[in-house]
């Protein structure tokens, strides 16, 4: 994040009263550091904290005028001091509110955060700015199944045999996706690392083995510490890490490091091994991309054949390898199509010895949340009508969508079990739903379509600690849907916000709040102002919101923040325009149900 260069828009020093509240604030982040370790990194009198504050919205807490037991003078320190907490607002959703160490305060305190430990070749395309992936990382010795592992868990990096981390994160991946999905992918989306931007702001400091273009072990390595990852699994790491160098360097000019970018893209690809690519992957991705860009409902229903021939097959990625079905799991289209319908993607009818695709379920997850990619495979008959529709979905594509979930709360403990669900997941209202009626047969609970019996496990899950509203025993049936609410109600909710292009989504706690219009009297009542609320919540940055508010409305607008919410803002609009506003949020995606409108004109006509 921090390898473009960013501007430091404002700096102040913080007041005791604040510096105590900081200090507070970090302490309920950081649970595991002890109170002598608090002296050293953030001392309660000593030095001034200064707050800096980017041009890319993150905030940096600087420690200045405390480094006597430093080797570097004050003049080598930095304007602002040593960079000790980033606040990035954009992961501020997960454990830990978007604090995050820097690697001065890593280096105090290396066992501030859990760490993954990588291989020292790995560590060169991370100091360029590139994500950890999990072929690049040593399962613990204590862990070797990758159990501790949450999605949006904050984790640093460190290069077997060196303990200093060099880097810090954030999650991409949890326990249960490694089992699933063997270890491939992303294991940490970086945040901040050795040699950006924020370590720049210090006195540039190093470890031992601590170089700008490698991380070394300082201590002797075993015969057995070779990187345990296939070469096809280093591959998939260099070839992430090449591509987003490249990217990065389209906004670069410089010559040297555009021979040297073309170089490592040119090795990822002489070392890629057809054999090992993820063919079931492929086909997953093909078959969205062709949902999302080509196929229309009124196209269905339609035999599988043709569609995998005139759909799927053209949408495969530019460049990429062919479809061999003997390298899938399915081996044939036929159990791919059901597959598909079995994980409710579409839905299937068969007869005559064909499979026809009825419907595609474009209300699914991993519908909405793929983003399609360009490709120059298509088939070159597709038609003007065909082009039409890639232009249209593309448009939809651009919207933003929100998915509510939920996150189970501590006595669905047993019933997840059971179930081999992960505890720590987030679960959509349609995963709570298939869950308990998966459990009800199972376990062979159902009484009649509508109800089910209810054993210790539902009973624990249902009541258990929140009896207090109960008037009644607790029943031992119950109406499965009545079910399904109780769970919800006792759920702690999330919203997951997909944004288009970007490859994460963004999670955060809370329900989805709805945005208010509030239409407010000005001068007596012979002006009018329309303040709007709560879009960010949806992905629409209120800076760019007020500027095409501006143009669309012929009216006068700004931004300003809400007082008491830290980083909420609100778009101002003079005159009353709430309708149009209205009418204008639902060309960005957002539906009539997720607006209010609150009139506060003390003289309505």
């Amino acid at each position: 994040m921090f390898k473009k260069q960013f501007t430091i828009q404002s700096n102040h020093q913080l007041k005791s009263s604040d510096r105590r509240r900081l200090r507070t604030q970090l302490k309920d982040c950081f649970p595991s550091l002890s109170e002598e370790e608090w002296e050293n990194i953030l001392p309660p009198k000593a030095g001034e904290i200064i707050v800096l504050k980017l041009s890319n919205k993150a905030i940096v807490y600087c420690l200045q005028g405390n480094h006597e037991n430093s080797s570097n003078s004050s003049a080598d320190i930095g304007k602002f001091g040593q960079p000790i907490f980033v606040f990035v607002p954009e992961e501020g959703e997960g454990e830990g509110g978007g604090w995050f160490p820097t690697v001065y305060t890593l280096w105090k305190a290396p066992h501030l955060l859990p760490c993954f430990e990588t291989n020292s070749q790995v560590s060169r395309f991370l100091l360029g700015a590139a994500d950890l992936m999990l072929p690049g990382v040593y399962p613990p010795e204590d862990d070797v199944e990758f159990t501790n592992v949450q999605y949006g868990q904050r984790r640093s990096v460190v290069v077997r045999g060196n303990p200093m981390p060099f880097a810090v994160g954030v999650c991409c991946c949890s326990s249960v996706d490694i089992q699933k999905h063997g270890r491939k992918g992303k294991a940490l989306k970086l945040v901040h690392y050795y040699g950006d931007n924020i370590w720049s702001l210090g006195d540039r400091s190093k470890p031992q083995g601590f170089s700008l273009e490698q991380i070394d072990p300082i201590r002797p390595m075993n015969n057995n510490d070779e990187l345990h990852t296939c070469s096809a699994q280093v591959d998939e790491i260099v070839q992430s890490s090449s591509q987003l160098a490249i990217q990065d360097h389209n906004n670069n000019n410089n010559a040297e490091e555009e021979e040297e970018e073309k170089n490592v893209a040119e090795q990822s690809t002489s070392h890629h091994d057809d054999s090992q690519v993820d063919m079931d992957a492929l086909l997953d991705r093909c078959f969205l991309q062709a949902a999302k860009c080509l196929i229309q409902d009124r196209h269905l229903p339609m035999e599988a054949s043709k569609l995998f021939n005139d759909f799927i097959l053209p949408s495969r990625p530019t460049n990429t390898t062919v479809i061999d079905w003997k390298k899938s799991s399915y081996k044939k289209l036929g159990a791919f199509m059901k597959s598909l319908s079995k994980r409710k993607l579409c839905k299937l009818k068969e007869g005559k010895g064909q499979l026809q695709v009825i419907t595609i379920n474009r209300n699914h997850p991993d519908y909405l949340s793929f983003i399609p990619y360009e490709n120059s495979n298509n088939n070159n008959n597709n038609n003007r009508e065909t082009q039409e529709t890639v232009s249209s979905n593309s448009t939809t594509s651009s919207i933003p969508h929100i998915t509510e979930m939920w996150k189970p709360h501590q006595h669905m403990k047993h019933f997840l079990e059971y179930l081999q669900k992960d505890e720590n997941a987030l679960y959509s209202r349609e995963d709570v739903r298939n869950a308990v009626q998966q459990y009800g047969r199972e376990k062979g609970l159902w009484m009649d379509a509508e109800r089910i019996t209810l054993d210790e496990v539902l009973k624990d899950a249902l009541f258990k600690g929140n009896t207090k509203g109960l008037t009644e025993e607790i029943p031992s049936t119950m109406n499965w849907k009545e079910m399904e609410q109780i769970l919800l109600s006792r759920m702690q909710p999330f919203h997951v916000l997909f944004k288009p292009g970007e490859e994460e989504p963004i999670v955060r706690k809370g329900a989805v709040k709805p945005v208010r219009i509030v239409i407010e009297d000005r001068q007596g009542g012979r002006k009018h102002v329309t303040r709007i609320q709560g879009i960010e919540t949806f992905g629409i940055e209120p800076e760019d919101f007020a500027q095409k508010a501006q143009i669309a409305f012929a009216c006068a607008s700004s931004v300003h923040s809400l007082p008491g919410k830290q980083h909420a803002m609100e778009v101002q609009c003079q005159g009353n325009v709430a309708n149009d506003v209205c009418k204008w949020l639902q060309k960005f995606g957002i539906p009539c149900g997720r607006i209010e409108i609150e009139d506060k004109q003390k003289n309505k006509k």
